[in-house]
């Protein structure tokens, strides 16, 4: 790269860097506001990281659906077969633009389309010794393909660079950053691949040294291969003056635990504030961590009483939280203040309600707990609720039961949420929530499973999707003023799903209905006075 490249590229990031110390002017209310930043995958919109190869699919023998089991700890391929490896490193949602693939290493590298006929467009405009310039227009998955390597000069410091972001000094993809900017508090359950997670030990977790951070995936001999790095995460919230809500491995041993937070306080800038939680919805018997917590309840003999094997669970949720709490307030130490411990209940119905409470109450451990949090999704179980059959419906008579069910479900729920955070006198928090048209959770019944999938996206984007959300943050900021953090930033629409406040990095306002209501709140703070 010239010299005037890099100079350009050095003061773009600068300019955008350094607009963190202006984002309080720009979103006054942003420290009200949180979002889950969401995770990074081959398959995704969320492109948040500078590195392409840190979001991309690991390595898989070239033509075959098989993972390659041949690397090093650090994930890198310790040979190469004969037909060569592959990893699905650029998708549709990228940006088009000239991609730059630099290593170290004897290795021989292309990048081709998955599929030659989806119009992807791409070639080949540099090429020299460790260094390949793809100029890149995708429309579907593009592969980048290892066709040798010199087992005596192995591949290392492989990169698949952004357009315009060649040997970026920070691993965050400065168009996301924008998108990020209008949230103070950044909730990182996805970005640290929390839920079913399998580390415990502190060697095992994602450090910046790793060559994916793709997820969900599994890779052999026990390697760490899931989320960002936690100094990636820190280095995000010092950038963007945001407070990190940490979701801790459910079997995170004590030493884990307490690196963690050493790490933290040393690196955080030391007027961020840290939301903390072990794990995430331990209720849901959906994750790994609701087995687990309910094992080690009735291992603890939390069951004396013969409770059931909900209350087992809270229990032992009640007692691991408080015992991480504090590990991080000894670290801490005069600094403990900046923590706030997090504990998450569902509030559906009156059962779920009994366990939340024995979350709380057990041994008392609310006195040890800052803050409680649930998540006021609107549309679980709506397919229950439909006045009209599926095959008649249209996208405008889903969002108009995706309205009602916020006035009838939601506000009921805010109102016991509130009631119960009271009793113990606690803040009340959102640790997620939004629009929950989808397959999961949703009593969609399987012969409308179709038509369901074809409404959903076309839900997300209509106009009336603005006027749910003004009534979803209306009720949230008006019964309690805690933190909302939104489920997610950025996620594309499929079939069933259509989570994310925006579909892309750098759809406009005027095409994200979704995102309107949060923009102009962070700026111009509507509800959030009280």
């Amino acid at each position: 790269m010239s010299i005037l490249p890099k100079l350009l590229l050095i003061l773009i990031t600068f300019s955008i860097y350094t607009q963190a110390s202006e984002l309080d002017e720009r979103f006054p209310f942003r420290h009200k506001m949180g979002v889950n930043t969401g995770g990074v995958s081959f398959y995704s919109s969320n492109v948040a990281l500078a590195d392409a190869i840190k979001m991309a699919r690991p390595f898989l023998h070239t033509g075959k659906n098989a993972p390659y089991s041949d690397i090093d700890k650090h994930l890198y391929p310790r040979s190469v077969p004969e037909a060569g490896l592959e990893s699905s490193v650029i998708n549709e949602y990228y940006p088009a633009g000239d991609y730059v693939i630099t290593w170290q290493g004897d290795a021989a590298f292309s990048l081709e389309a998955e599929d030659p006929e989806d119009g992807s467009e791409i070639e080949l405009i540099e090429s020299e010794p460790n260094r390949l310039v793809y100029r890149v227009d995708p429309k579907g998955f593009i592969n980048l393909r290892l066709h040798r390597m010199d087992k005596q000069d192995p591949l290392r410091e492989l990169h698949v660079w952004l357009p315009g972001l060649e040997n970026a000094e920070s691993p965050w993809n400065p168009a996301w950053l924008k998108e990020a900017a209008p949230f103070g508090v950044y909730r990182f359950m996805d970005m640290m691949a929390t839920n079913r997670s399998e580390i415990s030990a502190w060697e095992q977790r994602p450090t910046p040294d790793l060559l994916f951070f793709s997820q969900p995936r599994s890779m052999p001999d026990g390697f760490p291969t899931d989320g960002i790095p936690a100094e990636w995460l820190i280095e995000l919230c010092n950038i963007m003056e945001a407070d990190p809500w940490f979701t801790l491995p459910h079997l995170a041993t004590d030493r884990h635990v307490r690196e963690f937070a050493k790490l933290v306080k040393r690196t955080l800038s030391p007027d961020r504030k840290v939301y903390l939680e072990w794990s995430n919805e331990v209720f849901n018997a959906a994750f790994s961590q609701c087995q687990y917590s309910e094992r080690m309840g009735r291992k603890m003999g939390f069951d004396s009483d013969d409770a059931d094997s909900a209350v087992v669970n809270a229990r032992f949720y009640s007692h691991r939280s408080k015992e991480v709490f504090e590990i991080w307030r000894e670290v801490f130490g005069a600094e403990k203040e900046r923590i706030t411990g997090v504990v998450t209940i569902s509030v559906r119905h009156e059962r779920k309600m009994d366990e939340s409470r024995a979350t709380l109450a057990f041994e008392d451990n609310y006195k040890h707990f800052d803050a409680v949090s649930f998540a006021p999704y609107t549309g679980v179980g709506i397919g229950r609720r439909f006045d009209m059959p599926f095959e008649e419906m249209d996208e405008e008579d889903l969002m108009a039961q995706l309205i009602r069910e916020q006035a009838i479900q939601i506000r009921t729920e805010l109102d016991r949420a509130k009631a119960l955070a009271d009793e113990f006198d606690l803040p009340l928090l959102g640790y997620e929530g939004g629009q929950h048209l989808s397959f999961f959770g949703g009593a969609i019944p399987q012969e409308h499973k179709q038509r369901f999938g074809e409404l959903v996206p076309k839900a997300n984007a209509h106009e009336l999707m603005e006027n749910f959300y003004w009534h979803h943050l209306r009720d949230w900021y008006t019964t309690t003023n805690g933190v909302y953090c939104h489920f997610v930033l950025i996620a594309p629409p499929i079939s069933g799903y259509s989570w994310g406040l925006k579909e892309y990095v750098g759809q406009p306002l005027e095409d994200a209905p979704k995102a309107r209501p949060f923009w102009e709140m962070s700026r111009k703070g509507r509800f959030l006075d009280n």
